[in-house]
């Protein structure tokens, strides 16, 4: 895990997301673990804070859990992707 000195700019539209959909991070945990995710809670916790820096492919779940509610929520403004994502 790399710790960031600065938060990751992806790591504030994460939780910029979070925030808005009113969220918990046990709640945006859950939806990651669900679509494949397979890092602890206080991981993911701690990419959305940006204390540390996710992988892609974990920031690219935690994008693909929120977009999912956003769309389902009807909000369009969507999490950028770092890599190209199909879920």
């Amino acid at each position: 895990m790399v710790t960031a000195d600065v938060p990751a700019p992806d790591a504030t539209e994460l939780e910029a997301a979070r925030s808005r959909l009113g969220l918990s991070v046990s709640q945006v945990w859950i939806a990651y673990f669900a679509i494949g995710g397979n890092a602890r809670q206080r991981d993911v916790e701690s990419w959305l804070s940006g204390a540390t820096y996710a992988p892609d492919r974990e920031h690219d779940l935690l994008a693909v859990a929120l977009n999912e509610e956003l769309a389902a929520r009807g909000l369009d403004r969507m999490v950028p992707y770092r890599n190209d994502v199909r879920p």
